[in-house]
């Protein structure tokens, strides 16, 4: 009788749940009929089936499997070739018997079969005995194989199809030619304030790389003793009354070269302490193990160091931020105490063709609203109206 069973699929393989009534502790035999496409596979010029009986992926043993294959009663028995295999999948082993009676062969295995073993069967019969599938089913069943080969043809058409309907132009109407260039005249930092509406760092880059390009300059590229690595500018022929230069390009080199065209070259390492033409970048690096590393408890000396930074991330386990300053020569020296919580950084300028250094104890970052740090927190303190805000700063001069 017909039983209640349940089918899903697993991955290639299909899994049947059968509910048996009054099975418990007894024997049972359950008949699952089925019908497969495509069984039969051309080898060598003939019909094959190949067929792996019972599977290989149980995790319980088979007392006993048996395989009954029927072929056609017009074909005899001694022209069909036969062989089974027995064993894990992927191996060959020969534990089974072949019987041949009538129209019938019959494989039976002659051990159990431990978990993930099988029986698989391969009857072959002789050249143009079994009628293959029509040239028609073969073509279909390629389709059905090898349908998304099929897309970039239809995808093709289909655009086609739209450019016709849809797509092409009205008769008569004028065409929109693109411009692969930037207009005649317009230089990169002319061209990059009127995307962004707005003068940026990167377009006085884009204005030095422009020079280069038509051989006013050349820049090199160095490995510095530490930290990153270095630029160096270098002038190729005179700048002075050239007609071709833009007068932002004759601005932006002078800075580079001095206004009297006296230097012929310079590091982007000086333009970076040039107090004229720094730029925030929005970027915080340690200091330590770096020339701007003052951590130590004797101090560092300055010397020639030139000086204009923004010192950020202070720690003070005792108390205020103090930074201390002493001249030997001088035999005197000056503690800087910053005595209020909302003190978080400190900008210090020591030009070193001058006599003295300035220490600024501050709340923010170097320009806190440029864009150019981003969402990160500035520490500026914004001020509604009516409101104001104080800072204390002790300083006590000392003898070393």
């Amino acid at each position: 009788m017909p039983l209640r069973s349940e089918v899903s699929r697993l991955g290639r393989a299909l899994h049947v749940k059968a509910s048996v009534p009054g099975a418990v502790n007894t024997a049972r035999t359950v008949i699952l009929t089925y019908r497969v496409r495509r069984a039969l596979m051309p080898v060598d010029g003939h019909e094959e089936l190949y067929w792996n009986v019972t599977g290989s992926e149980w995790d319980v043993p088979i007392r006993q499997a048996e395989a009954v294959v029927s072929s056609p009663a017009s074909i005899p028995l001694e022209q069909i070739r036969a062989i089974a295999y027995t064993g894990p999948a992927g191996t060959a082993g020969a534990d089974y018997t072949e019987d041949r009676a009538d129209t019938y062969l019959t494989f039976r295995t002659t051990r159990p079969l431990r978990a993930r073993e099988g029986l698989t069967v391969a009857v072959g019969w002789p050249p143009g005995a079994i009628r293959g599938p029509s040239a028609a089913r073969r073509a279909l069943w390629w389709l059905g194989d090898n349908w998304p080969f099929a897309l970039p043809p239809l995808t093709i058409a289909g655009a086609l199809i739209m450019w016709r309907v849809y797509g092409r132009d009205p008769g008569g109407a004028r065409t929109i030619k693109p411009e692969y260039a930037p207009p005649e005249g317009l230089g990169p930092a002319a061209g990059g304030a009127l995307v962004t509406e707005r003068a940026e760092p990167r377009d006085v880059v884009a204005t030095l790389v422009d020079l280069a390009v038509r051989g006013y300059i050349r820049i090199e590229e160095i490995e510095p003793d530490f930290g990153e690595k270095d630029f160096v500018f270098h002038r190729l022929k005179p700048l002075s009354g050239d007609p071709t230069l833009k007068p932002l390009e004759l601005y932006v080199l002078s800075r580079l070269f001095g206004s009297d065209w006296g230097l012929n070259s310079r590091h982007l390492a000086d333009l970076r302490r040039d107090y004229d033409n720094v730029f925030p970048t929005g970027k915080i690096v340690p200091v330590k193990g770096t020339p701007y590393d003052f951590q130590a408890p004797e101090g560092k000396p300055l010397d020639d160091q030139f000086l204009d930074d923004n010192f950020s991330h202070l720690e003070s386990k005792s108390g205020p931020v103090v930074v201390t300053i002493t001249d030997p020569a001088a035999h005197y020296g000056v503690h800087i105490e910053g005595l209020s919580p909302h003190i978080k950084t400190l900008q210090v300028y020591a030009p070193p063709s001058k006599n003295f250094i300035a220490v600024e104890h501050q709340f923010n970052f170097a320009d806190p609203f440029g864009k150019e740090w981003g969402k990160m927190d500035t520490q500026m303190i914004t001020l509604a109206p009516g409101q104001s805000t104080q800072w204390h700063v002790r300083l006590k001069v000392f003898i070393p």
